[in-house]
This record gives C-alpha cells, structure tokens and sequence, in this order.
C-alpha cells in the first residue's frame, strides 16, 4: 500500500501510463478484476456515430431501419444484435454495463466449467460429466447446486488453486505474461510490421504484404490463457464468415500462466500445463500443442521469444485489431480476458467492410433519375466567412450545430445563455438566432429556473473578472462539473461567434443551425483562397478608436505578484477521473495534461472541446496569421479584460 501510494505521488500531475495503473491497482489487492487497472474499453473508429453519419442520420438518431442500410443484408444482422430489424446504439454496445455482454461473460463462465477436456467444444459426455459433479451423483440439478458450480467461493472469484497473490502478480506483470507492458498502437496510427513464421518454421509472413485490398484481423493469444481458448473457436468461426472479404492472421504470443508463473489449477485438469518457453522453437512446440487441442482454421504464426509482435500491439494475453487497406488500425480491443470480445471486433470488421466498399456503379444514373435534395441554406456569417476562410467556415459550422443542437446543457437552456451574451454584446444577429431556436423549441425566452446559469452567462461576458467564488460555487452546485463545464463552453461559443458576427458586419436573420459533417479528406483538399501580404496588413492605416493604453499600467512587478495569488488559489471545478482521460492520443493527450483548463474541458466535455479545437486548427492552418502577432493580441485582449489566463 506505502509503494502504491509513492507511485500515486509521482504521478499527481500527469496522467499514469497503463502499466503504472496496473502495477497500482495489483499493489492495492486487485484480483484483475474488469475496470480495474489497465482492463478498459475497446478503441474503434467504429461507433454508432459513424453509422449513424454514413447513413444520413442526425447522431441523436435512435436506430437505423434495415431499408436505410447501405449495405448487403448480411452485414446488417451482424450490426443488429437483437434481431429487432433495427440497428440501435445499445446493439453497438460492448462496455461492461451492457446486459447482453454481462449475460455473455456469464454463459463464457458456464462454458469453461462445462469444457471438461478444454478443447472448447462442449460434447454429450462433457454435458455428462458437468451434471455429475455439480449434481453430486444426482441426475438433476437444482438451483444451489448450479450456483455452486459457478459462483467459486475463493478470492476474486477464482476456482480452488487458480487465485493469485500480490507478489505474483507484480512478476506476472514485469514478465509480461498478464499483460505486455506496451500499449500498442493507437486509432488511426499505421499497424506495425512484423515478419513472423508459421508454426513448422517453413514458411513467413510479413503484415505489411497482407495490408492492402481487403481488412486485416489480427488475433494474439495463448494456450494457457483460459478465456482466450473459449473465445477462440468463435473467431475461427468468423475466419470462416469473412475469410474472403478480410485476411486474418492468429499471432501466438508469451503464455499467460505457466508452471512457472501465475499456474492455475483449472488448467492443469484439462491437460493444458507448460512451462514459459524461453526460445522461439519451444514457443512454436506449446502452439502445436495449442493447434492439437484447438484445431484452429486461420493461419497462425509465432511471435519471436523477444515478443516483438506481442509487445508491438501489446498483444499479451489475448487482443484483437481490425487494420483497415490503408494499413491504419481501425479497432484496438481492450485488453484480454475481458476486453477479448469476438462480437465486438465482428462489428468492427462489419462496419470497416461497409468503408471500404465501392459505391455502386449506377449510383450516378440513378442520381440523374432522380431529383437531388436541396443543400440546406447557409448562414449569413458563413457565406461571407467562407469567401476568405473555408475550412475555418466549414469547422465552425459543425461547432455551431454542436452548440445550438446538440448541447450537453440541453438546447433550451442553451438558446437561453446565447440569448443573454448576444444581448450584452448587442449584437442583432445573435439575438434574432437565440430567440428564433427558442421559438422552435416552442418555449419562452424567460429563464425560470435557469436563471441563475443566464445571470452567470451574463456577468462571464461583460466583467468576467468578477465573478466570485461563491458564485460560482452556486452554479457548480446545481448544475454539476459535467454542465459547469458546458455552461462555460456555451458563453465563450456565444462570446466568440457574436463578436465575429459583429466584425463582419452581416445582417441579422433567425437562420437554423445546419447539419454538416464535413469529410477530413476532402476538407484537406480545398484550396484556400491567398492571403494579402502580411506587411500591407499592418501598415495598413485602419480608421476607428485606438485601444486605451490603461492595460499596460502597474509593470512586470504587479503582473507577477497577482499572477502569483492567482496561482496560489483552489481551483473552483473539480478534477476529473483520470479514467476520463483513457480514450485521448496524441496532442488531445499532451493538451489535456498540460492544462488544467484542458484537463476540465477535455474530462468533462471532450466533444465540445475536439470541435472547439479543429475549428482553431483550421483557422492556424488557412489563415496563417503572424503567431506573434496573435500572441500579443491574446495579451492585449486578456490584460484588457483583467483576465489572468
């Protein structure tokens, strides 16, 4: 426990690698329980969201009728789960909450108990005997005699000589066997290459040479991983359903509970009992082992004892990826036992299948035949934004529909705050969208019981500075981390969008927010009108107001001393869980914890925060304004506003 928590101290401020979480949550008595530690959800590009887009459905849709599938009939009963004739979010859901995957660990459960000799098949004589031990002689069971033979009375829930102890766990886990200390490969990162050797060492496979035409399902496991031998023949029975519409490769990897090792005692009475090979050829003679018992149709190759594939795609004891033609991986399972989950990675496989299919060749014909919808009016501010700025007007479009239709505070309360930052801010056209949503929505513009989140928009507006603590412990407290977090966002979109609207000068109309979805590709490729030189831009002589030079007063001494008290003070919102944070790569990643604004924003809001910053990535991208230009404008704006950020 005193090591856990020296660990925990060294990593207050930053996010823990998944190994760190593991080694934590083993030093604290965990049993490697689902949740726990490293065992978390799936990564996918796949989500009901992108069903959803693909199909022409808003993403707050609640299902996708089998008329409207794009797609062959057969992969439309793999997406919907339940057989209803509708594909729904709660089809897509694997997480640990979901009914159907809690039913399934249970009948993976009873499947193990039942597999006397392992081999992952349940025969009459395996049926049999399971009757005969848990019926004690008897031949009926009652309802105590299945939940005895089910529900183990030992630690953690293991069988008799299958449970743990700390000590070797923290060996388990630094010899890799209950995991590889490796995270493996990101979402939308290129899938490592290996070159690895069938079992018979005759023959290689390179994964690079695979990539191409067709999806690729790499499948890791082991032969004394329990779990992964159940689960094994239903990917075998996917090989078979899909062994001409993907290529699928089993990578067989470092053993999960050897003799030497984390030995459990349910293998030993099915005939499964080696040691850890510590040469590549011993490995390859436990996979034939493996191959005897299981009989495995798809290709297997074995990983080099220095488990280069293994560690790669942090393999060990059992995952699965789907690895799309271009050679990026498109699904990452959680980490096995429990995220190994054949359904899951189907769906995955599915959806990637409908990705890469070509469109059909009439489409064009039939387009002709008929007649094309209308595209949706564009805003007043996005007409003219986009003359300059495409891409900025194309992200700031999706921003827009986030804030005014899909708002986590709920479109009303929404409208609301707009309604109040608009007014304080005079602008027209802000008003007139505010109280045109409003009037959608069919409600007044009067805030009732949202008056005091209105008070706040407003008073965050026009003299942010002051607000206290107190106030907003107020508006934290009725409305919770969650949407404090969205409030906020809401007034700095309002902020933002007005003031823009007020620059360009457009004329107020109550104009809808529009339902885009812009394709990163070919928003990548439209051109952007060029800049002016950056030179007759500032030596411009633009007519208007000079700016007060009252900011500047008090120097660098009074700037420190008060950005020092403000350094001093409690944080006013809440930390999130860093469990949030689980699902962030790359600069999201690097953003969220570097900066406590972004470890709020992104913990508690990650949607509002990923269109916020492709939105100002697209403007740095196009605009290609004078960063030190920006900067010392950034420093104007908030000293002028006495803002200490």
């Amino acid at each position: 426990a005193a090591t856990a928590a020296e660990i925990e101290k060294q990593y207050a401020d930053r996010a823990q690698p998944e190994a760190v979480k593991m080694l934590v949550a083993i030093l604290r008595g965990s049993y490697m329980g689902p949740g726990e530690g490293w065992f978390g959800p799936a990564k996918s590009r796949y989500t009901w969201a992108w069903l959803a887009a693909r199909h022409g459905l808003e993403p707050a849709a609640k299902g996708l009728p089998r008329a409207q599938f794009k797609g062959p009939p057969d992969l439309f009963a793999r997406l919907d789960r339940d057989g209803d004739g509708t594909i729904s979010p709660a089809d897509l859901d694997w997480s640990d909450r979901s009914p159907y995957v809690q039913q399934a660990a249970m009948v993976t459960r009873l499947f193990r108990r039942m597999d006397a000799d392992g081999n992952s098949k349940l025969s009459r004589e395996d049926f049999e005997a399971f009757l005969k031990r848990a019926g004690g002689g008897k031949d009926y069971l009652t309802p105590d005699d299945l939940r005895a033979a089910l529900l183990s009375a030992g630690p953690g829930g293991f069988l008799p000589g299958d449970g743990p102890t700390i000590p070797m766990l923290v060996k388990g886990l630094y010899a890799s066997e209950v995991g590889s200390l490796h995270e493996g490969p990101a979402v939308g990162a290129p899938a490592p290459d290996f070159t690895l050797k069938a079992v018979d060492g005759k023959e290689s496979v390179t994964l690079s040479k695979l990539v191409g035409p067709k999806p690729v399902v790499l499948v890791f496991g082991n032969f004394t991983c329990g779990p992964f031998r159940a689960i094994f023949p239903e990917a075998d029975t996917l090989y078979a359903r899909y062994k001409d519409r993907a290529t699928f490769l089993m990578v067989y990897v470092r053993e999960a509970h050897p003799l030497d090792g984390w030995k459990m005692e349910s293998n030993t009475k099915v005939g499964v009992a080696v040691k850890q090979p510590t040469t590549t050829a011993e490995r390859a003679a436990v996979c034939e082992l493996f191959r005897d018992k299981l009989k495995p149709a798809m290709p297997v190759v074995v990983d080099d004892i220095a488990d280069t594939a293994g560690n790669a795609y942090s393999g060990m004891p059992a995952r699965f990826y789907v690895i799309d033609p271009a050679g990026k991986v498109a699904y990452q399972s959680g980490r096995g036992p429990f995220g190994f989950k054949a359904g899951e990675m189907e769906q995955a496989l599915v959806m990637s299948l409908l990705e890469a299919a070509p469109a059909p060749k009439d489409d064009a014909a039939a387009w002709d035949r008929l007649p094309r919808p209308e595209a949706p009016p564009l805003p007043a501010w996005a007409v003219k934004l986009s003359e300059s700025l495409p891409k900025t007007t194309a992200r700031m479009l999706e921003l827009d529909y986030l804030h005014r239709a899909e708002n986590p505070l709920g479109n009303v309360l929404a409208a609301r705050v707009r309604l109040a930052v608009a007014q304080a801010l005079d602008s027209r056209y802000g008003v007139a969208t505010a109280t045109a949503d409003l009037a959608r929505a069919g409600v007044p513009a009067e805030p009732g019981a949202d008056s005091p989140a209105v008070a706040f928009a407003r008073k965050l507006t026009t003299e942010g500075h002051a607000v206290t603590d107190a106030e907003f412990a107020a508006v934290l407290k009725q409305y919770g981390p969650e949407r404090t977090t969205a409030l906020v966002h809401s007034v700095a979109y309002a902020n933002f969008h007005n003031r823009i609207v007020l620059g360009l000068g457009v004329e107020p109309r109550p104009d809808p927010p529009v339902l885009v979805a812009f394709d990163a590709a070919k928003l990548a490729a439209v051109a952007t009108p060029p800049r002016p030189p950056w030179d007759d831009v500032t030596k411009a002589d633009h007519a208007g107001p000079r700016i007060s030079p009252a900011w500047s007063k008090g120097g660098a001494d009074a700037l420190g001393t008060a950005l020092a008290a403000q350094t001093d003070r409690a944080l006013r919102i809440p930390l999130p869980d860093a469990a949030r944070f689980e699902g962030l790569a790359g600069r999201e990643k690097e953003q969220a914890q570097r900066i406590l604004w972004n470890t709020v924003s992104s913990g508690y809001q990650p949607k509002m925060t990923r269109a916020w910053f492709a939105c100002l990535g697209a403007y740095y991208e196009e605009s290609k304004v004078d960063r030190v230009f920006t900067n010392s404008m950034f420093w104007v704006v908030t000293r002028t506003n006495d803002c200490f950020y």
